[in-house]
């Protein structure tokens, strides 16, 4: 069994739009990990998982770094953090880097880490955490389909495209295998906006990326 917490609502409290996933281990005890959510009182949490370098993800990390939490994001994003943050130079070694795909041990935990390039911004990953409560995913602002993800040769690739290599098919690798996620935490830009209290329309339908790299160039 595990919880799942979110920041309050109320704007002078919303710190992120991150989750606190919570459980108890098989020995009785409580545990958690922070997923995009810093707040003042860490509650003593040994670690947190950062999914990106944006603002609404990161507000607080460096004061959960001083606090002695380590934080787990990309390697890429703790570039960005250490070049923009300069509050989180002096906790250096307890922000940690990982590659993609590289599974890894969360400090003070019986949990797995492991991220996905989420295709949102430079470092983004979605966060697989596998523990006691089972496997959930959260994936942290995204942008992501089959013809954007890593493949691995051998397999019926969904896009019908050929690799590199040769012409040999290839399967996307995909953060979890159909029904192993017990929990995934979806967030993503316009999924749902909020102004001043009640649900905002939608917006009009965004352009292909295609579309959008080309006006940019």
């Amino acid at each position: 069994a595990f919880w799942l917490y979110r920041p309050s609502d109320k704007p002078a409290a919303a710190a992120s739009s991150g989750r606190l996933l919570a459980w108890r281990e098989v020995d009785g005890g409580a545990a958690g990990v922070l997923v995009d959510w810093f707040p003042p009182d860490l509650g003593g949490l040994p670690a947190a998982v950062l999914t990106h370098a944006h603002e609404d993800h990161h507000r607080g990390v460096a004061d959960a770094l001083s606090a002695g939490t380590r934080v787990y994001c990309t390697r890429a994003t703790r570039a960005l953090l250490l070049a923009r943050l300069p509050a989180t130079r002096p906790f250096s070694e307890r922000l940690i880097g990982l590659e993609y795909g590289a599974p890894a041990h969360l400090d003070g935990t019986r949990v797995q880490l492991c991220f996905t390039d989420a295709c949102h911004c430079e470092g983004s990953a979605m966060a697989r955490l596998d523990g006691q409560f089972g496997c959930a995913l959260f994936t942290g602002d995204f942008r992501w389909d089959s013809s954007l993800a890593p493949v691995a040769a051998g397999g019926d690739d969904a896009s019908g495209a050929d690799d590199a290599a040769g012409g040999a098919e290839s399967a996307p690798v995909w953060p979890c295998a159909p029904g192993e996620c017990e929990l995934c935490v979806c967030d993503t830009t316009f999924a749902c906006t909020r102004a001043e209290g009640a649900l905002a329309p939608l917006p009009p339908e965004l352009p292909p990326r295609s579309e959008s790299a080309d006006a940019i160039a």
